[in-house]
């Protein structure tokens, strides 16, 4: 309840509480009504006290059942064990007892920063039960179990092979000793100095081979036991550095000592101190503590490499889903990661797989980031399939029938500097004369240029998303939607297995050959079915829970299984952040809230008959097999690398999962973007030019292709070019001097395909190559 409805604050109420010992009793509590009509209280917290100050206390099982018992009846429930909120609490109680509380019971507790009261148990189970929920006290995600499907057998050696090999290494070494003292016999003891005084030269040769022969030896036995080591568990070794360290770290040695050796030498001493201290400290501390424990985790075969490397998995990926509290000590956070671990570790014995569960998809963004960056990096250096072991629930997000194009932001890691270095250069094209061909085609209108200038970068920056269409470039492969939370920006691009969705039960893991990805028909289905769920039909974002796992799309991958439209244009062999889905669930009752960039994207036309230097077989320049060769005008760009400097983007930013305000997004972008259409053509008119022109391309509801395909949902009232014509036609009325200039805005569907929505990614990325260009000559 709120502060001043209390007598003291409850926050600060909990924090005296927490300061006398108290602990959350890890059951929901119901109390029944007071007084007639007043209803139970479902809002209270069962806490209790130690008896002895700052001694632990375990809560007996029976006893709290009993006291829930008369506690009940004293309030008028003359039979508890038939209540369904008693029910409810006793299924709680038994679930304490195997140290298994709710999720949500964890979380409420993390978020108050209260510890759970441990539960002594009435019984001991005689066996595990067939699903094991475990969290970790005052954090408030919580990992649980799920069935797990049969692992992909990995392309590394045979395990059974290398158990072999240790078997034999581990009885030669056993019989090494006996070698030694065999071969120590025919060693001359060591003589003293009036023996040495007397010996020839051959004693002193003998001397000398005897004991350098028993040293190499040694050194041999030692250098195999390392490299028997290293050769078993190459590839779990090297995972494990290079997902701790990142690459820019790791000094490099080259050919510069022939110029200077000092620097060689200089070179060679970090990367001694480097690669010892991986060795000897922090690498190999966790190699052996993943390696070993918990100690064979009932089964011999967790020692193989196979089996290490999937344990390196499932630290790494309890480290990046359980973070440290600020309060928390480093030991104390070591030590809630350790026993997560273990956890999970024993979830993979019994054939169960590990699951995070996550309040939002931030847990993936920020400094997670980089981690899984790094971490999906290293899977793929050691040749492994970059993905999650864990499955993760995301509890609360909305899916978006649209895909982020990848801005300036994230494409640069948010370094402004190329941003903000390269808008010189881009301005210069106004001012320079020495070549007419080269010459900005806005050179006499520069004020436009600036305001294209400007628009774009803002838009560029964050990366708008486009819609989902019909359109070919949509339908030519998979498809994924956007999955985020709060905004576009903060977003995964989500897909749904078909395989998964139709089986009876919910698949956990699928192996990568296996993957068949909703194409635009399935989600077409299948959005329908959610809105028939309880979602709204009118927004272009619902609130839903997902479940999946995270894994990384290498580009060949990429381009072979998803549509044109998705397919990257960056070069390399990059990886895609994906989150592959085996359950998307319409979650009607949450908060309807995600915001986006609503556009449009009005082309720059120039109404005068082309160059002749310009190719006419440019559909820009109106060929005869472009819709725009009726047209009384062109793109001022003939270019495809430069089409990018034909576009305006007008946008606004706004909750596109509210149907109402989404609509007065769209009206609000509209009116404005008429305005300014407007107030350009006036001032070029005023500057005597008379060849410009504006048209309609493209919006974030309009793929804007030369067949008019629809949305993946269909918009259920005005489009944002209805509304375009409507404030034409209004400010035409009101204005008479508007109405000439108005003939210059082409409000015409499908007037330039090759820059429609779905073409987009490919035009942003002639412009994002553009920005490095510039920038590197710089």
């Amino acid at each position: 309840i709120a502060a001043a409805a209390d007598s003291m604050s409850p926050r600060e109420r909990i924090e005296v509480m927490k300061r006398l010992g108290a602990q959350q009793v890890p059951v929901r509590y119901v109390q029944p009504e007071l007084r007639p009509g007043d209803g139970r209280s479902r809002k209270l917290l069962l806490i209790t006290f130690p008896i002895k100050p700052n001694e632990p206390q375990m809560v007996s099982g029976p006893a709290l059942l009993d006291f829930l018992h008369e506690f009940y009846r004293a309030l008028g429930v003359s039979t508890p064990p038939e209540d369904a909120d008693y029910q409810a609490t006793k299924a709680d109680v038994a679930a304490a007892e195997t140290n298994n509380p709710r999720p949500e019971i964890v979380q409420v507790a993390g978020q108050l920063g209260l510890d759970l009261a441990p539960v002594a148990p009435s019984l001991k189970p005689a066996r595990p039960p067939t699903r094991v929920e475990n969290s970790v006290s005052g954090d408030a995600r919580s990992v649980v179990a799920s069935p797990l499907k049969s692992a992909r057998p990995s392309s590394q050696s045979n395990g059974w092979i290398l158990l072999g090999w240790w078997i034999f290494a581990i009885a030669w070494f056993v019989g090494f000793p006996y070698v030694v003292q065999f071969l120590s016999k025919l060693l001359p003891v060591v003589p003293s100095m009036k023996q040495i005084a007397t010996w020839s030269r051959a004693d002193y040769g003998y001397f000398l081979a005897a004991h350098t022969a028993d040293f190499v030896l040694t050194v041999f036995r030692g250098a195999v036991a390392f490299a028997i080591l290293g050769w078993s568990y190459r590839t779990p070794l090297r995972f494990l550095i290079h997902s701790t360290f990142p690459d820019d770290e790791r000094p490099q040695l080259s050919w510069s000592f022939l110029l200077n050796p000092f620097a060689a030498f200089r070179r060679v001493i970090e990367m001694l101190a480097f690669y010892t201290n991986i060795l000897s400290l922090s690498a190999v501390r966790r190699f052996l503590y993943v390696a070993t424990h918990p100690l064979f985790s009932r089964k011999v075969l967790n020692l193989l490499p196979d089996r290490v490397y999937q344990k390196l998995q499932v630290y790494f990926e309890a480290e990046l889903f359980r973070h440290k509290a600020d309060d928390e000590s480093r030991g104390a956070y070591g030590e809630a990661v350790a026993a997560l671990y273990c956890e999970n570790v024993k979830l993979l014995d019994r054939k169960c797989r590990p699951v995070a569960k996550c309040q939002t998809c931030f847990d993936v963004f920020g400094s997670n980031g980089k981690k899984i960056d790094r971490y999906f990096k290293a899977q793929v250096l050691v040749d492994r399939d970059p993905k999650f072991l864990t499955r993760i629930e995301f509890e609360s997000g909305y899916l978006a029938p649209a895909y982020l194009v990848s801005g300036l932001l994230s494409e640069f890691d948010e370094d402004w500097t190329k941003i903000v270095g390269a808008y010189p250069e881009k301005m210069q094209r106004l001012t320079d004369t020495a070549d007419p061909l080269k010459m900005d085609p806005l050179h006499a209108l520069p004020e436009l240029r600036k305001l294209q200038s400007f628009i774009w970068d803002c838009w560029v920056q964050w990366g708008p998303s486009v819609p989902i269409s019909g359109a070919p470039a949509w339908r030519s492969g998979e498809a994924a939607l956007q999955y985020g939370y709060g905004d576009e920006n903060n977003s995964l691009p989500v897909r749904l297995d078909r395989a998964a969705t139709n089986a009876a039960s919910v698949r956990t893991d699928t192996p990568t050959g296996d993957w068949n990805g909703f194409a635009f028909d399935n989600w077409n289905n299948f959005i329908t079915a959610l809105l028939v769920g309880g979602l709204e039909p009118t927004a272009r974002a619902w609130p839903v829970k997902v479940s999946g796992h995270l894994r990384w799309l290498m580009s060949r991958e990429r381009n072979a299984r998803f549509c044109a439209a998705q397919q990257t244009t960056k070069p390399g062999d990059e990886g895609w952040l994906v989150l592959d889905a085996d359950s998307i669930e319409p979650d009607p009752a949450g908060p309807k809230f995600y915001s986006a960039y609503v556009w449009v994207l009005i082309a720059i036309c120039d109404s005068r008959p082309a160059l002749a230097s310009v190719s006419t077989s440019s559909p820009a320049a109106g060929s005869p097999t472009s819709p725009s060769n009726a047209r009384p005008y062109r793109l001022i760009e003939d270019d495809s690398k430069n089409h990018w400097r034909c576009l305006i983007p007008f946008f606004q930013h706004g909750n596109i999962a509210e149907p109402s305000v989404y609509e007065s997004i769209k009206r609000e972008l509209a009116d404005k973007t008429i305005t300014n259409l407007l107030a350009e053509l006036a001032r070029a008119e005023k500057a005597g030019i008379d060849w410009l022109h504006f048209a309609f391309v493209a919006s974030y509801d309009d793929n804007g292709d030369a067949d008019q395909s629809t949305t993946l949902v269909p918009p259920s009232s005005d489009t944002i070019l209805d509304y375009m014509v409507a404030a034409l036609h209004s400010r035409t009325d009101r204005d008479p001097a508007a109405k000439a200039l108005a003939t210059r805005i082409h409000c015409a569907p499908g007037a330039f395909p090759q820059l429609a929505a779905s073409e987009l990614p490919h035009v942003v990325r002639a412009y994002l190559d553009h920005i490095e260009e510039l920038t590197t000559k710089k």
